[in-house]
């Protein structure tokens, strides 16, 4: 008994935040021994941890016959379960192992190796919808190509609707090692979010200490946020007098 994997075609350059989560490697699985096989299954296993992949389940393959599968890795770098903090993540290029096995004995595998771009800032949220009673985690990556520290980083971050800003912060000093990213994580409360819709996230970095000057600007990055999902906005006086009512009651 003999099973064969072999890689189609790898992806592009892989980013802490692709442009879709879930990123797929296609390939072809073949019983190239004499005997059917079965219960076969195939995962990839990535060098860094920051990247997961499920198993996938295999129909029963007959001497000779190949099905193309696809392995859908994803990126875990932004998780719910960060806390706040600076976490440094080194750079360098990701190696995927594609794994095809039906038993201990009768398994085959092939390496792959991916780039790992790195963009001057990314911001994200983790997840990508929230209820008022939660708090939004925002992951903000720097990148450092360069050969020395990168210092006198300074972002800036909105929240807005298009219209009027939600939240406003500025973070500073940031500072970055030669050859790595920075990973920095904030929570923001959202009780006073006023509206419950979609909200634009948008990140600016500046160097050598100097906000909103276009000169000193080295990167900037938007995403989306999903606040749909949050009770109308009621404002202070009226929850007041929501509680109070709950109290008397």
């Amino acid at each position: 008994m003999r099973i064969g994997i072999k890689l189609i075609s790898g992806p592009a350059p892989l980013s802490v935040s692709p442009a879709d989560p879930i990123v797929k490697i296609p390939a072809i699985v073949k019983n190239v021994g004499n005997l059917p096989l079965s219960d076969i299954t195939a995962a990839a296993f990535s060098s860094d941890k920051n990247w997961i992949s499920a198993k996938l389940p295999i129909d029963t393959l007959a001497p000779g016959q190949e099905m193309p599968i696809s392995f859908d890795i994803s990126p875990l770098y932004c998780s719910p379960r960060l806390g706040e903090g600076d976490y440094h993540l080194s750079l360098g290029n990701l190696t995927f192992t594609l794994r095809v096995e039906e038993s201990v004995v009768v398994n085959d595998e092939e390496t792959i190796t991916v780039p790992l771009r790195v963009d001057p800032l990314t911001v994200m949220t983790a997840p990508q919808d929230y209820a008022r009673n939660q708090t939004m985690k925002v992951c903000y990556f720097v990148g450092n190509l360069d050969d020395k520290t990168r210092e006198k980083l300074e972002i800036e971050f909105e929240m807005h609707d298009r219209t009027d800003d939600v939240i406003i912060d500025y973070i500073s000093p940031v500072s970055v090692n030669a050859q790595e990213m920075l990973l920095k994580v904030k929570d923001y409360g959202l009780r006073n979010v006023p509206d419950p819709k979609t909200y634009h996230l948008r990140g600016f970095l500046y160097e050598n200490g100097t906000l909103f000057s276009p000169t000193y600007l080295t990167g900037e990055d938007t995403a989306q946020v999903d606040l749909s999902q949050l009770p109308p906005f009621e404002g202070i006086w009226a929850s007041f007098m929501r509680r109070s009512r709950e109290v008397i009651s």
